[in-house]
C-alpha cells in the first residue's frame, strides 16, 4: 500500500487537504504496517506501506513531519521542481499554499523523508508534449540532487497518466515510478498509489 497525501493542515480546505487529525489517525493505522521506503517497498507484501507526498508543501513541514517523525516513519517526497520556495497561484482552483523551499526540504530529509522527482513543472507525461519536453521534464536539477544522496531515483506521474513513450524515458533515469490512476502493482514503472483525502481511514484501502 502506497498512500499519496497533498497537504495536511488544521482545516481540511479542500478534498486535497487533510486535516492534522485525520494525519495523527493514519499514522496510528500504520503501526499495524511496517512503514518503509520505496526501495525496501514489495507490493505483494501486505505489511507494507509508504508514505508519500506531492509537491512538497510547506505545511507538510509544519504539520505532518512532526507526527511521522514522533512515530519513527520514512517518508518520500516528490518534488516539482520549478515551484520550490514559491506559491501555487497557478492553480486557481485550489486555495494559496506554499511550496517547501530548498532549506526547509533538507529540514525534512534530516527528519526522515527522502526526495524524489515530481517533474519540473507537473505538466502531464503524455502524448501532448515532444519527447524532448518529457525528458527535459525528467532531469533533475544538480540543486535539487544535493538535498539527498539517497534520493532522486523514483519518479511520480504528474496526475497520475502518462504516455508509453514517457514510461521508456523514465525507465532511463528511475529505478521505478508511480501512478494514482494507471497504476499496476506488477509493473515497478506503474505501482499504484492511493490518493488519501479527508473522512477515508488509510485501512480503509
Amino acid at each position: 500500500m502506497i498512500l499519496l497525501y497533498h497537504k495536511v493542515h488544521p482545516e481540511p480546505l479542500t478534498e486535497w487537504w487533510v486535516t492534522v487529525d485525520t494525519f495523527y489517525r493514519h499514522m496510528l493505522d500504520l503501526q499495524r504496517y511496517d512503514v518503509v521506503f520505496l526501495d525496501e517497498y514489495d507490493p505483494s507484501n501486505p505489511r507494507h506501506a509508504v508514505i508519500t507526498f506531492d509537491g512538497v508543501y510547506h505545511n507538510v513541514l509544519e504539520y505532518a513531519v512532526p507526527i511521522m517523525e514522533a512515530f519513527g516513519y520514512p517518508f518520500e517526497l516528490f518534488v516539482t521542481g520549478d515551484y520550490v520556495g514559491l506559491d501555487n497561484a497557478f492553480d486557481t482552483s485550489e486555495p494559496q499554499a506554499q511550496f517547501a523551499s530548498l532549506w526547509e526540504l533538507s529540514a525534512m530529509v534530516a527528519r526522515g523523508g527522502r526526495i524524489q522527482w515530481h517533474t519540473r513543472s507537473h505538466r502531464r507525461a503524455d502524448d501532448r508534449l515532444s519527447l524532448e519536453e518529457i525528458a527535459h521534464e525528467l532531469d533533475v536539477p544538480g540543486e535539487i540532487r544535493s538535498l539527498d544522496p539517497k534520493g532522486c531515483k523514483w519518479f511520480a506521474y504528474p496526475h497520475g497518466d502518462f504516455s508509453a513513450a514517457a514510461v521508456e524515458l523514465v525507465k532511463e533515469r528511475f529505478v521505478g515510478a508511480l501512478s494514482c490512476i494507471q497504476g499496476d502493482d506488477a509493473d515497478r514503472y506503474r505501482w499504484n498509489r492511493h490518493t488519501v483525502k479527508e473522512g477515508v481511514a488509510v485501512t480503509d484501502r
